[in-house]
């Protein structure tokens, strides 16, 4: 078993430990006022109750605050005085099991969004919250539920882990619908934060499937101009909610899974397919037409069929499968996230053998299929088995460059690469950075924290 492994397995074993705990006692921060009643433990073992303001409730786990002053560090604009100014101190960024208060998340919030010179920083920020930003990377990898449960599990635990928060999900018959909306309002931060939970749970399900949208209220986001840039997903605004979108596989058209899928042309024909669908799914109430569509994607509506010709399908066929599958009955028995699951278990395969050159025959014979049904499968959710493979090795390849002290010669071949060469270039075309320059800005950013 390598290194990462061991990590992994460790991590699920505490994790589980932790949601147990966490799942069976009383939470001590119920926030249903204005004021909220607490119960501290003073210095003479005595117990005693305060009116806490809701400023003063504990907000977020550390973990958030680490990653926010790691953006503002890559971006130029942290320095020491500015967690002074806020109340905060720097030793508390070293205590994992450490929460920022409410007033605390506020200020330096409103610092980074003062200074930041970047646009949609919160969506920005919320893609690096990851599973192991969550505390969710074990439990994710060694849970064998449908993916429904698991999705239930994962806010059931979030909800415990900030409790201010509301996580909200619903399960529809083509889709789940996560939401976000809080207790007491965070008046100006309300908006950067559900921007940032939203992008990250768009993050975590991305790993297993493009078939999401997601939706913001008119005040929490207006303007979406350029917001392709930033993050690859269907943006609606002016919902009555904010909320993420997962879309059940069997509800988009079946499309070939070519020989050349990864030619940069095929590729981007293929997402194109995957994006009208979602947009068609996130719009079943209107009567969408292909010209709405060209316009939509930006394009031509001749330059749209020409795409969708060259992918075997055309946009009435997509929108007719939909409409067929939206409007038949539901069996009992059927799971509608069964690829979904899929592609949760291929990942942790692939992660348990991250130094082997697994294969997709490899992968097909682990889990009792055929090639072409595993690519098929996985096409469904817009995915494919390489670009699984590759996440998975580069999501490793970047903790070790993070967290160990290991040469990057080893952790090219850790990570299944036969030589460092190949390992670097992989690495600087998938985060347009090498690796030895990632390891030197998070030790920089490091040594602010000391």
């Amino acid at each position: 078993m390598n290194v990462f492994s061991s990590l992994f397995l460790y991590q699920s074993s505490t994790l589980s430990a932790i949601i147990y705990a966490l799942t069976a006692n009383t939470l001590i921060f119920h926030s249903h006022t204005l004021y909220t009643r607490v119960t501290l433990l003073s210095d003479k073992n005595n117990m005693r109750s305060l009116t806490m303001n809701v400023n003063d409730l504990p907000f977020l786990p550390v973990v958030y605050l680490n990653k926010l002053v790691e953006v503002m560090a890559e971006e130029q604009i942290y320095n020491e005085d500015m967690l002074k100014d806020c109340g905060i101190s720097g030793s508390v960024l070293t205590k994992p099991e450490a929460f920022v208060s409410v007033f605390q998340a506020r200020a330096i919030i409103n610092q980074y969004l003062d200074l930041t010179q970047q646009p949609f920083a919160g969506l920005r920020y919320g893609q690096r919250l990851d599973l192991m930003a969550h505390g969710l990377f074990g439990y994710v990898f060694t849970a064998r539920v449908p993916f429904r449960e698991l999705m239930t599990t994962i806010l059931h635990y979030l909800q415990v882990r900030i409790p201010l928060m509301v996580f909200t999900i619903r399960h529809e018959s083509n889709y789940i619908a996560i939401s976000v909306s809080y207790r007491h309002h965070l008046q100006e931060t309300e908006a950067f934060v559900t921007q940032v939970f939203l992008s990250s749970m768009y993050t975590l399900v991305a790993m297993v499937t493009k078939h999401c949208t997601l939706h913001f209220e008119s005040h929490v986001l207006s303007d979406t101009r350029g917001i392709e840039r930033f993050i690859n997903v269907p943006v609606e605004t002016g919902h009555h909610c904010n909320e993420i979108r997962i879309y059940a596989a069997k509800h988009s058209a079946q499309t070939p899974s070519p020989d050349k899928e990864d030619k940069a042309k095929n590729f981007n024909d293929h997402d194109l397919v995957v994006r009208i669908r979602t947009y068609l799914l996130s719009h079943t109430n209107l009567p969408i037409t292909i010209e709405d569509a060209a316009i939509h994607f930006h394009t031509s509506v001749k330059t749209l069929q020409q795409r969708l010709e060259a992918c075997g399908t055309s946009f009435n066929d997509i929108r007719l499968n939909l409409h067929q599958h939206t409007t038949s009955p539901v069996m009992e028995q059927e799971d509608d996230f069964e690829d979904h699951s899929l592609a949760v278990r291929m990942r942790a395969y692939l992660l348990t053998q991250v130094d082997q050159p697994i294969s997709a025959e490899d992968a097909a014979q682990q889990f009792h299929m055929s090639v072409r049904t595993l690519r098929r499968r996985l096409a469904d959710l817009g995915m494919s088995f390489n670009d699984i493979r590759l996440q998975v090795r580069m999501d490793a390849a970047t903790r070790y460059l993070k967290a160990s002290n290991l040469s990057i010669a080893r952790i090219s071949g850790v990570v299944g690469y036969s030589d460092q060469a190949s390992f670097t270039r992989a690495f600087q075309k998938w985060c347009g950075e090498t690796p030895d320059v990632v390891r030197k800005k998070h030790r920089q950013t490091t040594k602010h924290h000391e």
